[in-house]
């Protein structure tokens, strides 16, 4: 299941520029996915990580990855919410 960047605003309390994701797939429910973002060249963290060479640095990986299992764990918990 694919989870739009509308619904990924209503899952998380991200906005940007610190929210880190376009969409996210869904592969299981509360245990598995996969977090898609395009990084532009507008990116606030291109300026200066490296000019000339930007690379994308690893705490914001890192916060992406934090912020696709979140997806992946909310959309459990609302599943379960729907159930009850």
């Amino acid at each position: 299941m694919i989870i739009s960047y509308e619904e990924i605003k209503n899952l998380l309390p991200h906005r940007k520029p610190f929210l880190f994701l376009d969409k996210c797939e869904i592969i299981e429910v509360g245990k598995q996915g996969i977090g898609y973002r395009k990084f532009l060249h507008e990116e606030f963290f291109f300026k200066g990580h490296f000019p000339g060479r930007p690379i994308v640095p690893g705490v914001i990986l890192v916060e992406a990855l934090a912020q696709t299992a979140g997806i992946v764990v909310a959309k459990g918990f609302k599943n379960q919410d729907k159930k009850s």
